[in-house]
């Protein structure tokens, strides 16, 4: 199985992840720190997405207890 992903869907995946890492260095997280922490959370929110479909999760506890996490870790 092959995944095909588009030069957009590229540029919009990594942009979004450069605004959580500047977000995270607003809070004041170490750069690197902030980009692995902006991966983490964007591939959450991916994953929870299809979670709360299934009614296997709750989106905005669930991503806040995530975000909390990832803030007291830095």
């Amino acid at each position: 199985m092959s995944l095909q992903v588009t030069a957009e869907e590229i540029e919009v995946n990594t942009l979004r992840i450069e605004y959580l890492g500047t977000l995270f260095k607003q809070c004041g997280t170490d750069p690197a720190v902030g980009r692995t922490n902006s991966v983490i959370l964007y591939s959450a929110l991916i994953g929870m997405e299809a979670l709360t479909h299934a009614g296997l999760a709750d989106l905005r506890t669930d991503l806040g207890s995530l975000l909390e996490t990832l803030l007291v870790a830095s």
